[in-house]
Order: structure tokens, then C-alpha cells, then sequence
């Protein structure tokens, strides 16, 4: 129905326009009832045939279509380059695979080949799961005793059984007396041995089964409070003993020096007076035989100065003598 007057209408569903002779944005058709293309920019198309423009990665004459290499809803997905020709389903990627290339959507190699083009091939020491694609990667080793990215490195050998895991930590725990993720660092040399396992924790390095005799904590690196104290009273002891020796040593040898200095001067002073009575006994000799040489005819008078002189020389040789002896006794 129209208004009589201005020629206008209320239109139908789908239907615009003042004469309701257009359809609603979005829509095409004799009834405006088919939808425009999603690839149509800003949603538009004909109104007779639905054509449009279209917007990037869309292609055909209403723009229905991915262009090639894309797919899904509003081709934004890039086909894998494993599809021959480049080319694959537009609603889910599917496609025919290149050679070594696999999967729904070609975008896996083959087992044992990798790259962009699924042409290198894995290293030998990955297992039958192969390799990553991308980079080579090994997802598994053949063996337990090799590791890393190739699987081309050995274990180590402090690893229990030389096993160890992909990246290199011991995966079965340590060898005898070793610690850390790869057991590369020996327990504490004072833990309690164990026989034939790790005396201390893998990760911590804490001892197991305690300590040696003599020291305690979890690393026993402490001395013990006991041995300790013993240690201690041992070296109080044995200086104790040192400064005695010492003590005796200094004593005896200033007893030593003490009498040493004694005697030499004891010896020195005897010596002088030994020399003095030999000087004034040969004096007294000879002034005794020049008195004996002086003339006189008195007989008596001779004897006299001949007697007395040497009576006297004698006594003084003697009373030196025994003074010397005394002396000498004395020393």
C-alpha cells in the first residue's frame, strides 16, 4: 500500500526505498532475498546479480571465493606449502600433499625429514618418532645413555646406569657419592659412605645416612661440639708441654752462661796473682845474689847474708808454690 498523496509505501521485509523498490544492504535479488557475499567491501553488491568489489584474499564475480593459497570463513588462512599447487579446500585448507610432506592439511613431513620443504632428514640418534619439522629437533633418543638437541652427546657417566634424560639431567638418580640434576658434583666428603648408592641427596647434596665420625649438619662440614672440645684440650695440652721444654731449655742455658762467666773470671784473676809472685820472687833472687857477691873478709858476716837470703828465697818459693796450688784448686 501507498499514500495517495506522496506516493509513499510501508515495504516489505527485505525491501527499501521510498517506492520500496530497493533492497536492504546486504541483500540482492528480484525478492531481495539472497545475502551478498561476505568478500563484498563494506557488505554490498548489485541488486540484480549480487557482483561487488572485493576485499583482499576474495576473488570471483561476488566475490565467493578465497583467493588462491587462502582458506576459511573470511580467507585468512594461508594453505600449507605441502598442497600441490598451492592450492586447498577453502572451507577447512584439506588438500593433495607434495612429496614427503603428510597430514589433512600437508603441513607435517614424513618421519625422519624436516625443513620448510620436508627435505633434510633427522639425525641419526633420534628414534622412529623423528624429529621436529621446523628445526630437527629430536623428540626421543634411541638410547637412554645419549642427549640433546640431535641426540649426539652421551650422558654423563656419573649419571646412574649412564642414563639420563633428552636434556641431559640423570634421570634415574646418581652414581656413587655424586649429586646435582647431572650428578657432575661429588657429595661431601664426610658424609657416612653408603655401598653401592649416593651418600647424599640428588638435588641438595644433603648426606643421607649422617656423618663421620667427628663432624655433624646436613653437609657435615661442622666439627662436632665433643671432638671439638677433645681437640681443643689436646692442643692446650701439647702447648702446655712446648712452653715447659722451652721454659727448662732458657733456664738451663742461663745456668750455663752464669757459670761459664764465673769461671773465666775467677780464672782470670788467678792468673794475675800467679803472674805477680813469679815477678817478685825473680826480684827478690837477684837482689839477694848481688848482696852474696858484695866483697868482705868476715867470714861470719858471709854466712850470714849467704844463710838468710836464701833461707828466704826458699820459703818464698814455697809459700808461692802452695798458693799456686791453692789456686789452682780453686779453679
Amino acid at each position: 500500500m501507498c499514500n495517495r498523496t506522496n506516493g509513499r509505501c510501508t515495504c516489505l521485509t527485505d525491501f527499501t526505498g521510498d517506492s520500496c523498490n530497493q533492497c536492504l544492504a546486504g541483500k540482492y535479488g528480484a525478492l531481495c532475498g539472497n545475502h551478498c557475499s561476505i568478500g563484498c567491501t563494506k557488505g554490498t553488491c548489485y541488486k540484480d546479480n549480487g557482483t561487488c568489489i572485493c576485499m583482499e584474499s576474495f576473488t570471483g564475480s561476488n566475490c565467493a571465493n578465497c583467493v588462491n593459497g587462502k582458506y576459511g570463513l573470511t580467507c585468512e588462512k594461508t594453505c600449507s606449502n605441502g598442497c600441490i599447487n598451492n592450492a586447498c579446500n577453502k572451507i577447512d585448507g584439506s588438500c593433495a600433499c607434495l612429496p614427503n610432506f603428510t597430514g589433512v592439511v600437508c603441513d607435517q613431513c614424513v618421519k625422519n625429514k624436516y625443513g620448510q620443504a620436508c627435505d633434510k632428514t633427522c639425525a641419526p640418534g633420534c628414534d622412529s618418532k623423528g624429529c621436529n619439522k621446523n628445526d630437527g629437533e629430536c623428540f626421543v633418543c634411541t638410547t637412554k645413555r645419549i642427549f640433546g638437541f640431535k641426540c649426539d652427546l652421551e650422558c654423563s657417566k656419573h649419571c646412574l646406569n649412564q642414563s639420563c634424560h633428552i636434556n641431559g639431567d640423570c634421570d634415574l638418580g646418581c652414581a656413587t657419592n655424586s649429586y646435582g640434576k647431572r650428578c657432575d658434583d661429588p657429595c661431601p666428603e664426610n658424609c657416612a659412605v653408603i655401598e653401592k648408592a649416593s651418600a647424599c641427596l640428588q638435588i641438595s647434596g644433603v648426606c643421607l645416612r649422617g656423618c663421620k665420625d667427628g663432624y655433624e649438619g646436613d653437609i657435615c662440614v661442622q666439627v662436632s661440639k665433643q671432638d671439638g672440645a677433645e681437640s681443643s684440650g689436646k692442643i692446650a695440652r701439647i702447648a702446655g708441654g712446648v712452653a715447659a721444654v722451652v721454659f727448662v731449655a732458657l733456664s738451663l742455658i742461663g745456668v750455663w752462661v752464669f757459670v761459664r762467666t764465673r769461671h773465666n773470671r775467677r780464672r782470670t784473676s788467678t792468673d794475675y796473682e800467679t803472674t805477680q809472685v813469679r815477678v817478685n820472687d825473680t826480684n827478690d833472687f837477684h837482689l839477694y845474689e848481688r848482696l852474696n857477691e858484695r866483697p868482705n873478709g868476715n867470714d861470719t858476716s858471709n854466712r850470714r847474708y849467704n844463710n838468710t837470703p836464701t833461707d828466704d828465697i826458699a820459703m818464698t818459693r814455697d809459700n808461692s808454690s802452695h798458693d799456686y796450688q791453692n789456686f789452682a784448686q780453686t779453679i
